[in-house]
């Protein structure tokens, strides 16, 4: 009997879990599958393409690193105080994150101008130099206008729970990026800044998409009303 108490509760508490990391393990998996798309397109292009997108690889990396820790961060507090039914608090954490974001902004800037002045002393041909910086220069423009504040928006979906909402953004994300890569690639033949100019797109669309889902909830638009509120007293 005790067994069978034990078992029930175990494979209850396995079944949340799942229903809560699944989605969240798949989301990863698909923002991951934002590069890979652009290397495969890549590899019908040219070795010169492959090698263009290639040197941003490891920059990208990095900041999915700070990407994915940022939000984490953001999703424990915003659920610490939703749990606790703290709006103030909640609204600290929210002016919080605008500041941490805002600064990863900055960083993600000086960044790029670094890895641009690199490129000046590889020992590539025009082309590849070219491609690098055309590539480069559009991702890291979709990655501050858009991935910086998806990161924000992802994290408020998450401390909802709304897991399956979040990995939405990023699969109708990849699917834009796949449409537009096709277009931009064979249609267009625009090369590596059609690859860099589709996966900028799609991170929009993938931002916009998580707003939408963001919008429903009253503790969010709470916090935008108090903001907006606060501008207009202040003019």
């Amino acid at each position: 009997m005790l067994y069978k108490v034990i078992k029930y509760f175990m494979l209850k508490d396995i079944k949340y879990i799942a229903k809560l990391s699944l989605p969240l393990m798949f989301a990863f998996f698909i923002t991951m599958l934002f590069g890979l798309v652009d290397t495969i397109y890549a590899g019908v292009i040219g070795e010169n393409a492959i090698t263009s997108i290639s040197y941003f690889i490891p920059m990208e990396f990095i900041f999915m690193a700070i990407y994915v820790g940022a939000q984490v961060a953001f999703t424990v507090y915003f659920s610490r105080a939703l749990g606790a039914n703290n709006m103030d608090d909640l609204k600290q954490y929210y002016a919080a994150a605008k500041h941490v974001l805002k600064y990863l902004f900055i960083g993600m800037i000086a960044i790029f101008f670094i890895f641009l002045a690199i490129t000046y002393f590889l020992p590539l041909s025009k082309e590849i130099i070219t491609g690098i910086r055309q590539y480069s220069l559009i991702r890291i423009a979709g990655m501050t206008l858009f991935m910086v504040p998806l990161t924000l928006l992802d994290s408020v979906l998450r401390s909802h729970k709304k897991m399956n909402q979040s990995m939405n953004t990023q699969v109708i994300g990849n699917i834009v990026n796949i449409i537009l890569n096709t277009i931009f690639v064979f249609v267009f033949h625009w090369g590596v800044f059609g690859l860099g100019f589709a996966t900028f797109l799609s991170r929009g669309v993938a931002m916009i998409t998580a707003y939408g889902y963001t919008k429903q909830f009253s503790d969010f638009r709470y916090i935008l009303k108090s903001k907006t509120e606060k501008s207009a007293s202040s003019d």
